[in-house]
């Protein structure tokens, strides 16, 4: 078991057999360790060296307030690799992790008895320094739309 360091040591991930342990926000460090673990098991397929690993029967532990909703999509769409994902929340699901939880495979997504789900609207922060001009709100109005759009698509599959 080896337990990896995110940036500024706010993130800790580990795998344990077929279960991949991660607690933090989602962000580049989740991607990348998802990505590795998860495509992993594909290399092992390709190879024809099935004994260690093997695409289906995975584990995704996951307790997180949340993060970059690109981000989720990218591990969302890394999950269309693996064919059996169980995903389990653990302890907090909020923000962007609630699609992350609700991506993985029907009737194998899961909750610890205290865990704490969490989900709001899209939202965009500026600096205050920064003026919004009106193309400017438009456009994201529009893009923060096309979020939800896609969360509760995720999430109604």
């Amino acid at each position: 078991m080896g337990i990896n360091r995110g940036r500024g040591d706010d993130s800790n991930s580990a795998v344990i057999g077929k279960n991949l342990v991660y607690s933090g926000m989602i962000d580049d460090d989740f991607f990348a360790f998802c990505a590795e673990n998860l495509l992993k098991a594909n290399a092992f397929l390709d190879s024809g060296d099935a004994a260690n690993t093997t695409k289906d029967g995975r584990r995704l532990i996951l307790n997180s307030t949340g993060g970059d909703v690109y981000t989720c999509y990218g591990v969302i769409d890394l999950f269309e690799q693996v064919a059996d994902l169980t995903t389990i929340a653990c302890g907090s699901c909020m923000s962007a992790a609630v699609p992350i939880i609700a991506a993985g495979t029907p009737n194998q997504r899961l909750a610890t008895r205290r865990t704490r789900f969490m989900y709001h609207p899209s939202w965009v922060s500026y600096e205050e320094d920064r003026r919004l001009e009106v193309d400017d709100l438009d456009s994201e109005t529009r893009e923060m739309r096309e979020v939800e759009r896609t969360c509760a698509a995720v999430m109604a599959k």
